[in-house]
């Protein structure tokens, strides 16, 4: 969106200038050099193209690099339980109100407060 903003910005400018009249003569050694518009294609996003599930292999398998096996798996099932509670498939799904909802199931689920907050956290460090 912004690129179309610029673009047709850029157009109405050169209009103006080339519309503008004014009543007296201006004796100025300037030169007014036309704005360039420039088409701009929309941008695809590939987030919206990838699937949780897919994202949370190659985090797992990324996390596994740092060689510290009982985090990275207890990690692992906390992002599950997001995503299964979640019900969502793509990244681009995922929204602040299913962070909510999912921290109200949290705190319904009668888990300690330092549980909930490790849940959380592996989620945060997930979509970070």
């Amino acid at each position: 969106m912004p690129q179309d903003f610029k673009s047709s910005l850029n157009e109405r400018i050169n209009e103006l200038r080339e519309e503008f009249d004014c009543e007296y003569q201006i004796a100025l050694n300037i030169t007014v050099q036309p704005t360039n518009v420039i088409q701009y294609l929309p941008q695809q996003s590939n987030v919206k193209k990838v699937l949780l599930n897919m994202l949370l292999d190659s985090f797992v398998e990324s996390k596994n690099e740092e060689q510290i096996l009982d985090s990275t798996k207890l990690l692992s099932q906390r992002i599950e339980h997001f995503i299964k509670f979640s019900k969502l498939k793509k990244v681009s799904e995922t929204t602040t109100s299913s962070a909510l909802k999912y921290r109200d199931l949290l705190l319904s689920q009668k888990r300690t407060h330092k549980t909930n907050k490790s849940y959380l956290a592996a989620a945060y460090q997930f979509f970070k």
